[in-house]
């Protein structure tokens, strides 16, 4: 919607003031003042704005023995998580530091305290089941941060090199927190596939530097952002509230991203593209898109395109700038008006000085009316099964890194502990042994 739909007020004070001939001068001054002040407001708020503060990368923290946390069958029978001290009394059980097998939260172990900063490495799975009640908190004895990574002493991390799954559903979801203020982080490292399922996120700002993480009947409240800088990130029947802003807007690797039947609401903006992977990797359909304070939709300029864009202004180029087509599905944005849509659609690839519509399908006519999370099971069953080609033909399309060969004649601290073994060699492990079994993390003993 428009930011201002109603008459300003230095003309609203003029049309009363009118009939007197005595205040005239003064309802006229008055009017001025308000008019400019009201104009300098909304410039201050204006949503064509080129700037857009992203959120920071971290880098991996260097020595990572978080990431090389080794892993094997001794460890992988003696679980340890830390009990509570007499300062985290309420809750059932502290995960804190680099896990040491495959951990699995269920219901009664709540609550549950990620306390500072908590990793799941390499070939390691931390499982969270429906109705599991997790707490994001910092400690105070957390190393203090370096190169833009989160600060563990003010609010909980969870970095995730290996596998995080979470298996909640409608009516029993699993709810993930942290104390505003004390925002928590969910930071994606790895190159494993994450799967993120009927959970409630309050108060997590997430960031995704490579792997591939699916998103399904998530709600997501005052997140600060969600940076997707590598990686594939898919997010189906999600609703995203009071949110910084999905950002697509980095030029750190290749990344894919697909948004279906998810909800934008009252969100600082929308999603932020800083560039077009093509149309196979970028699918933005059926959303709806209401009460956006920004963009719904923002694609920054790049190095490229201003270059480009200069030499259409200087004549030495066509008129029209290639490679600029950005196709966006039939999504809502709160209103079916064609001009109120186009206003909160951003572009400003070619020209920083105009403003171009993204090429995009007709906006929807009306609500859909099986968008978000929450819905009915049937209803993301239906998704699920009618998106599979469309998930088949990206994850075919994007770029994945190939997996780096171990240093010839590397050794871990331990000479009988080997090295992390990847998924798929993970699964056929477990399989042929029960070396490494899914148990569930130890409880406090006082319980």
């Amino acid at each position: 919607m428009r930011q201002s739909l109603s008459p300003k007020p230095g003309v609203r004070l003029c049309s009363l003031a009118y009939a007197s001939g005595f205040h005239f001068v003064c309802a006229i001054i008055l009017g001025l003042f308000a008019s400019a002040a009201l104009a300098a407001a909304e410039a201050d708020n204006d949503i064509r704005a080129e700037i857009v503060e992203l959120p920071p990368l971290p880098e991996e923290p260097k020595p990572a023995p978080l990431k090389k946390a080794v892993i094997d069958s001794k460890s992988l029978q003696q679980p340890v998580v830390p009990k509570a001290p007499a300062a985290d009394a309420g809750f059932r059980v502290v995960l804190k530091g680099p896990l040491t097998r495959n951990t699995e939260l269920k219901q009664s172990d709540s609550p549950v305290l990620i306390k500072g900063n908590v990793v799941i490495p390499a070939g390691c799975t931390l499982k969270i089941g429906p109705g599991t009640v997790v707490t994001l908190q910092g400690d105070e004895t957390a190393p203090a941060p370096q190169n833009g990574a989160p600060d563990a002493r003010v609010g909980g991390v969870l970095w995730v090199w290996g596998t995080l799954s979470i298996e909640g559903v409608t009516g029993n979801p699993v709810e993930v927190s942290a104390k505003s203020g004390n925002d928590g982080s969910l930071l994606f490292f790895g190159g494993e596939t994450s799967r993120i399922e009927g959970a409630r996120f309050k108060n997590i700002a997430m960031t995704q530097t490579a792997g591939t993480v699916h998103w399904l009947n998530c709600e997501i409240v005052n997140a600060k952002h969600y940076a997707l800088a590598t990686g594939v990130a898919t997010l189906t029947h999600c609703s995203l509230k009071s949110c910084g802003g999905l950002f697509a807007s980095y030029t750190v690797g290749p990344w894919s991203l697909l948004v279906r039947r998810s909800l934008f609401e009252n969100c600082k903006e929308g999603i932020i593209l800083g560039s077009d992977p093509g149309e196979t990797r970028l699918i933005l359909e059926r959303n709806h898109f209401i009460g956006t304070k920004g963009a719904h939709l923002r694609v920054l300029p790049t190095n490229a395109t201003r270059v480009e864009a200069r030499r259409v202004s200087e004549g030495q180029a066509g008129r029209t700038p290639t490679g600029l087509d950005i196709f966006i599905g039939e999504n809502w944005y709160g209103t079916a008006a064609a001009d109120e849509v186009d206003l909160r659609l951003i572009d400003r690839r070619a020209d920083m000085s105009l403003r171009a519509r993204l090429n995009i399908r007709p906006p929807a006519e009306k609500p859909y009316t099986d968008t978000g999370a929450g819905i009915s099971a049937a209803a993301i069953s239906a998704t699920q099964k009618e998106q599979e080609p469309i998930l088949k033909r990206l994850l075919a399309a994007h770029p994945f890194p190939k997996p780096k060969a171990e240093a010839a004649g590397t050794q871990t601290a331990s000479a009988t502990k080997p090295a992390p073994a990847g998924p798929k060699q993970e699964k056929e492990k477990s399989d042929k042994s029960s070396a490494a079994p899914m148990s569930k993390a130890v409880k406090r003993s006082d319980k």
